[in-house]
Order: structure tokens, then sequence, then C-alpha cells
């Protein structure tokens, strides 16, 4: 790793740590002693009424900016876009 990587790196770590006032690790709720777990209960049912009736099943999209792939030439040395552009996706569970 170069020196100017590690100084990068360091210098994230070091504000992670609240060493630097660039941003702060982010606090939990008072009373909370560990991060929030979902439930996996209530995900577990949401998904076998997206199976059963469809309700929910899709719960967003994704969108790629700009083409998924690209070929290599060798005469000249280059990058030829393959595909469709701002391609989207649904997200379904």
């Amino acid at each position: 790793m170069d020196k100017p990587h590690a100084v990068v790196i360091y210098g994230i770590i070091q504000a992670w740590k609240g060493k630097f006032p660039i941003f702060n690790k982010p606090r939990l709720p008072k009373g909370v002693s560990r991060p929030y777990v979902p439930d996996y209960c209530a995900l577990r049912r949401a998904d076998e009424v997206a199976a059963d009736n469809g309700h929910g099943s899709i719960y967003g999209q994704l969108c790629i900016l700009g083409y998924k792939e690209y070929l290599a030439t060798e005469s000249p040395v280059q990058l030829k876009p393959k595909g469709k552009r701002n391609a989207k996706f649904l997200l379904a569970r």
C-alpha cells in the first residue's frame, strides 16, 4: 500500500473513532446497549404473505446508470459499451 493510501485510511479510521470532527460514530439511543436487530419472524411472515398473494413482493428498484458491461478491444486498446444504458431491475422478495 502506498503512503498516500495509508494516510487516507488512517484518517478515516481516526475520524470514525471520533478523533477528528469530520464526523462521529452513530450513537445509539439512550438505554440501548447494542444496535437494533430486526424482527426476523416479522420478515419471514412478510415473505410468506408476498408468496401467497403478492402483496409486498416488490419492494424497490435498482437502477444501473451507464452500461452494465464493457468489451475490451485490442486495436486500438479501449473499452466499448455493450448492452442497454440505464438498466432498471425490480427488487422482489
